[in-house]
């Protein structure tokens, strides 16, 4: 008998929670680096153009 009164080899609800978790982590690390990787991809990523000027022509304000 180990420490914890369980017989050896016997897989006890705490080591299946303990495996769920890790499976449930490693996924989400891997999905993470896949959104990671995707977006990088993409190219550059620029600033959002701060002038507005264009804005008000567009719309016959000036």
């Amino acid at each position: 008998m180990t420490p914890d009164k369980t017989p050896p080899g016997k897989i006890t609800r705490g080591k299946i929670l303990a495996v769920i978790t890790g499976i449930i982590s490693v996924t989400l690390a891997l999905l993470y680096l896949a959104l990671v990787q995707i977006l990088d991809w993409r190219g550059e990523m620029l600033p959002a153009p701060t002038d507005l000027s264009l804005l008000g022509q567009a719309l016959g304000w000036g």
